[in-house]
């Protein structure tokens, strides 16, 4: 395959373990990516706590940065996001016309925005022409890029052998994100994080569009369009709901999570696009 690629963009990997409520430290280390000058690479890992459970045997556990103790699920108030899984059917398939592409990468060889990392708790890099993320102790890992585009196109083919993974948006300071991840056994789920801990916007759900066995590939999508974003595996829409209020920041990212702190996934043909 040919990489093209319109922009490099800061990526930033994000490493999350999980040792109780107590938020004990944080710590950061920067290196230079590749030969793009000013391409500077942040890893970050730090402590968090635990989130709300799944219901299958790929559940995540996911947390953010904090500075003291966190809250618990109770007292965090219920997003004012609403979502409901749809049936898979012909005429929901993603069908709207390319623009302009702001980033494009099939990891055929290594690429300086994508850099590779190895520490005893988790790992990037490039396997087989993918790039692929482990965990080995750490529940979670993320790769962020800019997005310069307030409507858009996301989309990426996505190979999880243990955990869920993958696509980040709607992030904003200073610790709320939201992510669609697939699992497995065919299930996906959607959350939002926010000030460490984790509330299911769409539950595990099982669902015809996705391919259901470990290592299987599925093409994850989601368009925004205004205050809309609309799912899509394999080109059959999940579900779709309305935008929160609410600045964001612009941002996406890859990610993996794991509820054991035991994950392996791969990415392949990244492309993001902008929609009028």
């Amino acid at each position: 395959m040919h990489i093209v690629r319109s922009r490099r963009k800061e990526l930033t990997l994000v490493g999350l373990t999980v040792v109780g409520a107590l938020v004990l430290g944080i710590a950061t280390a920067s290196l230079t990516g590749g030969n793009a000058p000013g391409a500077d690479v942040q890893i970050t890992t730090f402590n968090s706590n635990t989130v709300s459970p799944a219901t299958t045997e790929t559940s995540t556990e996911i947390g953010e940065v904090a500075t003291e103790p966190a809250v618990s699920a109770m007292e965090t108030p219920t997003p004012s996001v609403t979502a409901t899984p749809v049936p898979v059917a012909a005429e929901t398939t993603a069908t709207a016309p390319r623009e302009e592409l702001f980033v494009q990468e099939t990891f055929d060889a290594p690429a300086p925005a994508f850099p590779s990392r190895e520490t005893t708790r988790w790992s990037v890099g490039y396997v087989d022409q993918r790039y692929q993320f482990k965990l080995n102790g750490q529940t979670l890992i993320g790769a962020s890029l800019a997005l310069p585009a307030e409507n858009y196109r996301l989309g990426v083919d996505v190979a999880v052998s243990q955990g869920g993974a993958g696509l980040a948006f709607l992030i904003s300071q200073p610790a709320t994100r939201y992510h669609i991840i697939v699992s497995p056994d065919g299930a996906y789920a959607i959350e939002r994080l926010d000030n460490n801990v984790a509330t299911k916007i769409v539950d595990w759900t099982p669902s015809p569009a996705l391919q259901k066995k470990p290592g299987a590939t599925n093409r994850l999508q989601l368009e925004r369009h205004g205050d809309t974003i609309r799912f899509f595996a394999n080109d059959q829409l999940l579900t779709d709901f309305t935008v929160p209020a609410g600045q964001f920041e612009p941002q996406f990212g890859l990610v993996l999570t794991s509820r054991t702190g035991q994950g392996e996934a791969s990415f392949d043909n990244l492309l993001g696009e902008r929609l009028p």
